[in-house]
């Protein structure tokens, strides 16, 4: 007996570049109030942008918490799809008629290397994208070693934490990510009814404080 195929015809999805760009602003910083002020938008316009998201995609991207908003499967999935799009954009905006590069060189890069697994992956993958002959060699050291390197010349270019440079005037940066201070609880925990909590409230219970990259110094500051 042979089978029939049914074919469903799905509409075309359509959403706009500001959508995914509100979408991921709140997927980075959690709450729909921080990202509106991030992105320049009332609170009720980035609202209502997500819900018109949802509703075309067909599946809800947030839970909604009492705290703030956090990325349900879907919204995993689709927010590699929403970086994808974003960033080629990004890309066809600054080199609209960029031509296949010729670059070949082996560069070291000295980052702190829990910052290249979290934030230099995307940058390293896109600059690989554009310049294929390239290749990107990471070198570890610790943050006052890579100040020392690139301050004496030995490397041109470093990725770090900069909030525990001593004198960041002595050198060139630019900005890859900022990131916000969180603190992780139990979700039946006292700290979860304040919006913020400082170290202060946190004195009272027992705490973790990672110390990896400095986090310790930076913390206690």
């Amino acid at each position: 007996m042979r089978r029939a195929s049914v074919s469903a015809v799905r509409p075309n999805t359509r959403f706009t570049l500001k959508q995914l760009q509100y979408f991921a602003a709140v997927a980075r910083t959690g709450q729909i109030s921080l990202a509106a002020a991030e992105t320049h938008v009332t609170q009720s316009t980035m609202t209502a942008a997500i819900a018109e998201l949802e509703h075309v995609l067909g599946t809800l991207l947030f839970e909604r918490g009492r705290t703030g908003v956090a990325l349900t499967h879907d919204g995993h999935l689709f927010l590699q799809h929403a970086n994808a799009v974003l960033d080629a954009a990004d890309d066809a905006a600054r080199h609209p008629f960029r031509q296949r590069s010729e670059v070949a060189a082996r560069s070291p890069w000295q980052p702190a290397m829990r910052y290249f697994g979290y934030f230099l992956l995307p940058f390293v993958a896109k600059f690989q994208k554009q310049h294929a002959r390239a290749r990107i060699v990471p070198v570890e050291l610790d943050r006052a070693h890579i100040e020392e390197s690139v301050a004496a010349g030995e490397i041109e270019l470093a990725v770090t934490l900069t909030s525990n440079m001593v004198d960041l005037g002595r050198f060139e940066r630019i900005v890859l990510a900022r990131s916000r201070r969180q603190l992780w609880v139990a979700a039946n925990h006292p700290l979860t009814e304040l919006s913020q909590a400082s170290l202060k409230d946190a004195a009272p219970y027992p705490y973790i404080l990672p110390m990896v990259d400095e986090g310790d110094v930076n913390a206690m500051r």
